[in-house]
């Protein structure tokens, strides 16, 4: 009898040590936080003019039984949003893209530019010319270049065939500098070979440079010069 008094009382205390090790162990603490988080959840959040957090699930309520591991992984997953007199919240990764982006606008709209306008060779039957319109960064392209991105017709129709592709070598690109001249580049070896007996404002636009990378403007140009009367 006493043997079984004995062995029954064993068998208690191991019962009772397995479960004292269950309680106090990392999974069991775990287990408590999670019910401490669900409790609080229930809760109505405390609100802050400084800072808030935004999440409306379990991740977001903090209780005072969550152990401070728990704590930081969880602010740790998530910045802190800062509401600042704006109606949107910034957080700090937005805030450093929004700056990028800004600099980078601000960077591009510094650019200086040119802006081209071309006129028929001949005007229309009302008198006026037909125009046609370009925009360019300056310094960054030729005339000759420009007018074949913009589909702006350049050589007659001599020169449709006969034209060097841009070498210089046939002085078939002729275009007429009506206004904006100094934003130019100053005439070639080539276009004074080709264009000796032909007035300063007669060009190649094979060999126009259109600006300096420094200067902005407006540049008027004719095309075809040669067929007018």
């Amino acid at each position: 009898m006493k043997f079984k008094f004995n062995l029954i009382l064993g068998i208690y205390l191991q019962l009772t040590l397995l479960i004292f090790n269950y309680l106090i162990s990392p999974w069991s603490v775990e287990y408590w936080n999670v019910r401490g988080w669900t409790t609080a959840a229930k809760q109505k959040p405390s609100t802050s003019t400084k800072y808030q957090t935004k999440a409306p699930t379990m991740a977001s309520a903090i209780s005072s039984t969550a152990s401070p591991i728990s704590l930081f992984r969880q602010l740790k997953q998530k910045p802190v949003e800062l509401h600042t007199s704006s109606s949107l919240p910034i957080t700090g990764r937005k805030t450093r893209g929004r700056r990028r982006y800004l600099h980078l606008c601000l960077a591009s709209s510094s650019k200086p530019i040119i802006e081209l306008e071309f006129l028929s060779p001949k005007p229309e039957e009302d008198g006026t010319y037909r125009k046609q319109s370009a925009v360019e960064g300056s310094g960054e392209k030729l005339l000759r270049d420009i007018m074949g991105d913009n589909k702006i017709e350049l050589y007659g129709s001599y020169g449709k065939v006969m034209n060097c592709g841009g070498g210089g070598s046939c002085g078939t690109c002729i275009v007429q500098i009506i206004d904006g001249q100094d934003l130019l580049n100053e005439r070639t070896d080539t276009e004074k070979r080709y264009l000796k007996k032909k007035p300063d404002s007669w060009r190649l636009a094979c060999q126009t440079i259109v600006g300096n990378k420094e200067n902005s403007g407006q540049v008027l140009v004719q095309r075809l010069p040669q067929w007018k009367k």
